[in-house]
């Protein structure tokens, strides 16, 4: 995977997007990250890259870090954000010309973030995308360690066009869905119910604590 490409493309599309909207749609709310706004986002995009290229990783991905970022930008017009951001990005693309847990990372934040904001501006789009794909394929290896780490049963999943089986042995559940669902809900864009709910051939309970890299929404998400 061209991992430096899909970022770029990704920053693009969030950029055209954002540049777009009005104060009011900036200060929309995002149902997936409730406690930001879309502007928010953006400044947490944008701050990942200053203290990935400056060494700030201490408690990375933590609540406390990611404010951190939104606050040092809430004062910045939208247009000194963006500026930041493209400053920021030739380095963060010559990183992601290699590999590792945090070359993918940053892939897959950044693809969230925007599928996030296209949701809460019900302007849906690149769900098909090449960084679409990447993170899937991220976010299956993920669920893939979880079940081997805690010895949790195999899963086999269907999402159309791609199949896996995770974990170790024979499958004892098949969940057949499509794949923009299923990335969603690999990352936590879904809520236990939602999960639940979902095309399973087997009982999910045995899967559903550790389906998700991140805490799966307290909330339904209607995408």
């Amino acid at each position: 995977m061209d991992l430096a490409g899909i970022y770029a493309e990704t920053r693009g599309r969030i950029v055209d997007l954002v540049r777009g909207l009005s104060p009011d749609e900036l200060a929309t709310t995002v149902p997936a990250t409730p406690e930001w706004t879309v502007r928010d986002v953006v400044g947490h995009l944008t701050g990942v890259c200053a203290d990935v290229m400056e060494g700030r990783l201490e408690g990375a991905a933590t609540p406390p870090w990611t404010a951190a970022q939104i606050d040092a930008r809430r004062a910045k017009s939208l247009e000194e954000v963006l500026a930041e951001w493209d400053e920021r990005s030739p380095a963060i693309e010559a990183m992601l010309a290699g590999s590792g847990m945090a070359v993918n990372a940053l892939v897959a934040d950044v693809v969230t973030h925007e599928q996030d904001i296209r949701s809460a501006l019900g302007r849906p789009g690149a769900r098909d995308s090449a960084g679409m794909d990447a993170a899937l394929q991220i976010f299956a290896g993920g669920l893939d360690a979880r079940l081997r780490a805690q010895g949790r049963p195999a899963i086999r999943i269907d999402a159309g066009s791609q199949e896996w089986v995770l974990g170790e042995g024979d499958p004892a559940a098949t969940l057949a869905t499509n794949s923009y669902d299923l990335t969603r809900a690999l990352i936590g864009r879904r809520s236990r119910a939602q999960v639940t709910a979902m095309g399973w051939d087997g009982d999910a309970e045995p899967f559903l604590d550790v389906f998700a890299g991140f805490p799966m929404s307290e909330t339904d998400l209607a995408e």
